[in-house]
């Protein structure tokens, strides 16, 4: 479980990278990186310089489990980079579970996807290598449809905090 005072500053990251994803298409620089540099300098504060090795090891790690899925395409950088700020506030052991929960609602977002929006089944398919864009699905028409990943980051990480 999370300190309380953290849950806040953690919400606001997840909301805003939601709210510029679903807009623009796009987690800006200027969100993530500062987010990062304020969970390390928070955790320098109150811990000193554990605080800052323990921020850095979730840092690290949110970027490290998400570097593989960002390098096939399947997802943008900025929801690497959100991630691994997110890391810098929970540290290692809550980042992986974080990640655990996102995966998760990953899943289970894009399945709904699918049934929603009737997309066909070939489009999971693509290639592991970034050859096609895994980050969008082909309607029947062969129309483009976008993956938001920020989502399921949010509902993975915002599960875990209130869960633990």
């Amino acid at each position: 479980m999370i300190e309380q005072y953290l849950f806040l500053p953690i919400f606001v990251i997840l909301i805003t990278g939601v709210i510029y994803d679903l807009r623009l298409h796009r987690i800006p620089n200027w969100l993530t990186l500062s987010s990062m540099l304020i969970g390390v300098f928070f955790h320098m504060v109150i811990n000193g310089s554990e605080g800052i090795f323990f921020s850095l090891q979730g840092l690290s790690l949110g970027i490290g489990l998400m570097i593989f899925s960002y390098l096939s395409g399947w997802i943008g950088a900025g929801d690497v980079k959100l991630i691994g700020a997110i890391g810098g506030f929970l540290g290692p052991k809550g980042i992986f579970l974080s990640f655990l929960y996102s995966s998760i609602s990953g899943g289970i977002y894009s399945i709904l996807l699918l049934a929603i929006k009737r997309r066909e089944w070939k489009a999971l398919i693509s290639s592991p290598f970034g050859i096609n864009d895994g980050r969008k699905f082909l309607n029947s028409e062969g129309e483009k449809q976008n993956l938001y990943y920020s989502l399921p980051i949010a509902f993975g990480t915002i599960f875990y905090t209130i869960v633990g």
